[in-house]
């Protein structure tokens, strides 16, 4: 039987170009990230800003709302999406432009607060670490006091979104 070579699909996909480096790290190659928008003079659909989630592990969160809401002084309270994104634990971040752009979709379409959580990538910090931090994420959302939780979220209505992309 012939040696076949497997192809790592996170290392060897063309596409990301990431290379593994000595102690368990990685180049990643770099991506367009967004900052957070939180002006509330400034023209966008939705205003963002970021919240620490866990300092000691470098995890934090953007909370998305539709800017209508922020003009309003008694707002209606919104659906809550908690959003996990892609990348396969091991690529991108909430900050990345292609999430960052449908979180705000999300927000002003939907009618929805939401929330991404930024997670730890493998492999310098291996799975479980994504899943826990994902899980710190939903405890700072039952704990907090949050002024834009407590001012824009309907907490009664809580959805968990994660984008999955699968090639076939």
């Amino acid at each position: 039987m012939a040696s076949q070579r497997f192809a790592r699909p996170i290392f060897d996909n063309p596409f990301l170009k990431i290379q593994e480096l000595p102690g368990n790290t990685v180049k990643r190659n770099s991506e367009s990230l967004k900052q957070a928008n939180c002006d509330p003079k400034g023209t966008s659909l939705v205003v963002t800003r970021d919240v620490d989630l866990d300092t000691t592990k470098n995890t934090w969160l953007r909370l998305y709302v539709p800017r209508r809401l922020t003009k309003n002084p008694t707002p209606k309270k919104l659906p809550l999406i908690m959003y996990y994104h892609g990348g396969g634990f091991v690529y991108f971040h909430s900050n990345t432009v292609i999430f960052d752009v449908f979180c705000q979709a999300l927000a002003e379409r939907v009618g929805a607060m939401v929330i991404s959580v930024e997670y730890r990538l493998a492999p310098e910090h291996r799975l479980p670490a994504a899943y826990d931090d994902a899980m710190d994420g939903l405890e700072w959302l039952k704990s907090t006091k949050d002024e834009w939780v407590c001012n824009y979220a309907d907490l009664s209505k809580v959805f968990l979104v994660e984008l999955v992309l699968k090639a076939i």
